[in-house]
């Protein structure tokens, strides 16, 4: 009986160490299998950081390509709103002021005539120009503006006063004030303010201005609406319900606007008939004067209305005229092949003009 028994606990013994080695096996195993999970694991996240390594640097090739070609289009696009500014506003390549004509050749430097002639002779790289009373102020290729009056004296009231703009896009001097528009469409002012002609600094989303010759400023904004500050006596701001306009410009005490049909709208004294132009068609361009009115066509003819005591509105014989710029009692008109007409008053010499040539055209 008891090797029965003694025979059991053998067995009982034998079976637990086959359990144990079993379990050792199958512990074993477990290790091995743990040990190659880990490394697999390893190995994907390893994959993984790789992977968005080489998807970071491509996002910031590709950000830094797309940063460059939108710096290219952000410049693309200022140097297209320079050139349909000059069309559309009062700053181009010819200038008609109250004394005073400025031309910018096609080298960029600047050519003036009229009374004791401004100096311009350090001008260079001048892509637009705007003459105001007895003062002129150039728009350079940087965007960047300078400003020159008579002598030296005549900035009494601070309208040369633009060392400091920059972003410049087009500029407007036509009195006592000089009127400038950035690349983001706000705009700047300087100069005589007694009726607020300079108060636009909450202007936004412009793009065309004009300083009048009197003391207002009208703007006109993308979606062709306008905008106007400054002195509105005779309503020469009254422009609140115009629509689908492509320019505009601000003269003595009356304003004029070119609509996207090629008509033409008015608002300000009439006195001389200087806003009698609902007959006009097919106009490409406007400049207002002190007291007259002009207007380009299409086919490069040009009409006035307005005072005529001195000629200023004898154009109908102009053809191939590219701009026009009505001043103080006449006008100038660029030609195609870059020389330049004036009629008008002539007492200061403001309209010898006939011997320019290669005054810079915007094609």
């Amino acid at each position: 009986m008891f090797d029965e028994k003694s025979n059991t606990m053998v067995e009982i013994a034998e079976q637990g160490r086959k359990k144990i080695e079993k379990n050792k096996r199958i512990i074993k195993k477990a290790v091995k299998l743990t040990a190659i999970l880990i490394i697999i694991l390893s190995l994907i996240l390893i994959c993984i950081a790789v992977y968005r390594s080489l998807v970071q640097k491509g996002l910031n090739e590709n950000n830094s390509f797309e940063t460059m070609s939108e710096s290219n289009d952000i410049k693309n696009s200022i140097d297209l709103k320079r050139e349909n500014c000059q069309l559309y506003s009062d700053s181009t390549t010819v200038s008609a002021g109250n004394v005073y004509t400025v031309g910018i050749k096609s080298d960029g430097t600047a050519i003036v005539a009229g009374r004791n002639k401004l100096d311009v002779q350090n001008w260079d790289d001048i892509m637009a120009v705007s003459t105001g009373y007895s003062y002129a102020v150039g728009l350079k290729q940087n965007g960047t503006v300078v400003a020159t009056d008579y002598k030296g004296v005549m900035d009494y009231s601070g309208q040369c006063n633009v060392q400091g703009w920059k972003d410049i896009i087009a500029i407007s001097a036509r009195g006592n004030h000089t009127v400038g528009l950035k690349s983001n469409g706000t705009v700047v002012a300087t100069g005589n303010n007694w009726s607020g002609a300079c108060s636009v600094q909450g202007w936004e989303d412009i793009v065309a201005i004009s300083a009048g010759i009197g003391s207002h400023t009208v703007g006109l904004k993308s979606d062709g609406t306008v905008v106007a500050k400054g002195d509105n006596r005779y309503g020469q701001c009254n422009v609140s319900d115009w629509k689908n306009m492509v320019a505009t410009s601000a003269g003595g005490f009356h304003t004029v606007g070119l609509k996207s049909n090629g008509t033409v709208v008015a608002t300000g004294v009439n006195k001389d008939g200087q806003c009698n132009v609902s007959d006009w068609n097919d106009i490409v361009a406007i400049s207002a004067g002190i007291s007259h009115t002009v207007g380009l066509k299409s086919d490069g003819t040009v009409v006035a209305t307005g005072y005529n005591r001195y000629e200023e509105c004898n154009v109908s014989g102009w053809n191939d005229i590219v701009a026009i710029s009505a001043g103080v009692m006449y006008t100038v008109g660029l030609k195609f092949d870059g020389t330049v007409v004036a009629t008008g008053n002539n007492d200061d010499g403001r309209c010898d003009v006939q011997d320019w040539e290669n005054i810079k055209v915007i094609k």
